[in-house]
């Protein structure tokens, strides 16, 4: 990608960080449903 708007930057890393706590073992969130949870909020 090139440049991008002012925002974009602090979206994508907030996908990213979503991302990472997606693909960790959190207590209490099951797998199937916090993953495409964080994706879907990533998205937006």
């Amino acid at each position: 990608m090139t440049e991008t708007p002012a925002g974009s930057g602090a979206r994508a890393r907030l996908r990213l960080r979503l991302a990472r706590i997606a693909a960790l073992p959190t207590p209490g969130s099951d797998p199937a449903t916090g993953a495409p949870m964080a994706w879907e909020v990533a998205e937006d």
